[in-house]
């Protein structure tokens, strides 16, 4: 016969493993390629969702250098909260694409992309009638920190000395006390 502390015993490993594995599972989704799947799932919730607020600025409204093409951001809110803020920029030799998603107004993830006008090789100009994607980054952010990047391609001016996780934050910061200031 099993004796009653050793059912109690028993009974607390079982209760032990169960939460150890439950948290651990937990963790690392909150960290792992769970984690990315989640931010991914919820970037594409936030890119669907028509009924947000939107706060458009135009060029000097948010460029301290304005750039040949002109620049355009764009905040999406919801229930006060920022979720995304997109922001395009015209450039002499390219276009600069970038989208900061936010969850509980904290940065999860950064989109950008550089569209290059490629070089036409007969008159040795750029042709600005095409584009071409020239670099391509995924920024994962949890607690203000990049936990997973995935870049393709180069910038043309590419510093390999910035911490992007300061320079993002700080861009979004910037960018969302500007769209608040329009509110």
């Amino acid at each position: 016969m099993i004796s009653r502390n050793y059912m109690v015993m028993l009974r607390n490993f079982i209760l032990f493993l169960f939460a150890s594995f439950v948290l651990s599972n937990f963790s690392s989704a909150q960290s792992g390629p769970d984690f990315i799947k989640i931010v991914g799932k919820e970037s594409r919730m936030i890119d669907s969702d028509s009924s947000m607020k939107k706060i458009t600025l135009q060029n000097e409204d948010f460029l301290k250098n304005m750039p040949d093409g002109g620049g355009m951001m764009t905040g999406y809110f919801k229930n006060g909260q920022v979720k995304k803020i997109y922001v395009w920029v015209g450039l002499s030799y390219g276009t600069e694409i970038k989208g900061f998603y936010f969850r509980n107004n904290q940065l999860i993830f950064v989109y950008e992309r550089f569209h290059s006008f490629p070089l036409d090789k007969a008159s040795n100009e750029l042709d600005y009638t095409k584009t071409e994607i020239t670099f391509e980054g995924r920024y994962y952010f949890r607690q203000n920190k990049i936990i997973s990047k995935v870049t393709k391609g180069h910038r043309r001016f590419e510093d390999n000395t910035a911490d992007p996780a300061r320079k993002f934050l700080m861009e979004a910061k910037e960018n969302l006390m500007m769209l608040e200031k329009k509110k």
